[in-house]
């Protein structure tokens, strides 16, 4: 989803992606109701995180890695 903003111009040219620690999901699990993941415009394979703001510090806990990904039309690469 990232991806799509990156190349509009109006946005940095690339996007960080988030490497989660195991127990992530098990405190942000697929079946809560109502659940954490959705898909991002009912597009397929376009997901997006919806994170209670009483839960992002745990959320922000469990992140293990983050890594810069360059996007440039419409190519990527990592530094």
């Amino acid at each position: 989803m990232a991806q799509k903003y990156a190349d509009q111009g109006v946005y940095e040219d690339g996007y960080h992606e988030y490497v989660m620690k195991p127990e992530f999901r098990e405190a942000f699990p697929e079946s809560h109701t109502p659940p954490y993941r959705r898909t991002h415009d009912n597009k397929p394979d376009e997901y997006q995180w919806l994170i209670p703001r009483e839960k992002i510090s745990k959320f922000n806990s469990l992140i293990e890695k983050v890594n810069w990904i360059n996007y440039y039309g419409g190519i990527t690469w990592r530094d």
